[in-house]
């Protein structure tokens, strides 16, 4: 599948138990990674008995290893061009020989002021 999309991969590097995230911007853990990204309507869902945050973005991409929540994505180019968008869920899909082959990265538009 042909991405037209492309997002660099942040970790945050703030220190244990800091409510701040520091996210590294100058040393991505993935840069420009070929992506599909969707808008979603932006609401709160039940996943099993837990309410989950608000899901604005689902973002489609090949399998990367050690992706996690605590990660948050940096747009580049197109209509969404700098946005940033906190990782909320990582799901692989789509398992071939036992690996999976791509992800889908539930995000939440992180605010900015």
């Amino acid at each position: 599948m042909a991405y037209r999309d492309l997002i660099d991969i942040q970790r945050d590097a703030s220190a244990d138990g800091d409510p701040i995230p520091d996210h590294v911007s100058d040393v991505p853990v993935y840069r420009g990674v070929p992506c599909q990204i969707i808008t979603t309507q932006g609401d709160e869902t039940f996943r099993g008995r837990q309410l989950e945050a608000v899901t604005s973005h689902v973002i489609e991409c090949r399998y990367l290893p050690s992706i996690t929540p605590a990660m948050r994505c940096k747009v580049r180019g197109g209509l969404l061009d700098g946005r940033l968008l906190n990782i909320t869920a990582v799901k692989p899909i789509d398992q071939i020989n036992g690996q999976a082959a791509r992800l889908w990265l539930y995000c939440s538009e992180q605010v900015t002021v």
